[in-house]
């Protein structure tokens, strides 16, 4: 899951700012249940998979308390922006396609921005 929205404790959704935007989300959080591996990509707490870190969204993250979301992942990529968590977790699954290194340039010049966290998930993984 990137970026997509999880229920907080009380069953509802919000957004970053508290509102309640349940009726604009589908149940998705239903397809993200144990028995299959749960990747997640999140850059607020409220994302779905960020339960991992519940209490610290609650502490630490503006309305924290009511937008936290409850359901964990296996995997979490914290970013600051969820969709370059999302190129760094394609940057790392492209380079253990085994492509040959100018294929892995030419990627790397469209996501420049994704290459620091990129190696970030690579080396915590202990891929290479």
């Amino acid at each position: 899951a990137i970026e997509r929205c999880g229920p907080a404790r009380d069953g509802h959704f919000y957004s970053m700012r508290g509102r309640d935007i349940s009726h604009m989300c589908g149940l998705t959080e239903k397809l993200f249940t144990k028995g299959i591996l749960r990747t997640a990509v999140g850059d607020g707490g409220n994302e779905l998979g960020m339960g991992n870190v519940e209490e610290l969204v609650k502490k630490h993250i503006p309305n924290g308390e009511k937008i936290a979301c409850c359901v964990p992942s296996d995997h979490l990529i914290i970013c600051g922006v969820s969709n370059w968590g999302g190129y760094a977790l394609s940057a790392a699954l492209f380079l253990l396609s085994g492509k040959d290194s100018s294929e892995v340039r030419l990627f790397f010049k469209y996501f420049k921005s994704s290459y620091f966290i990129m190696f970030q998930v690579v080396n915590k993984m202990k891929l290479y």
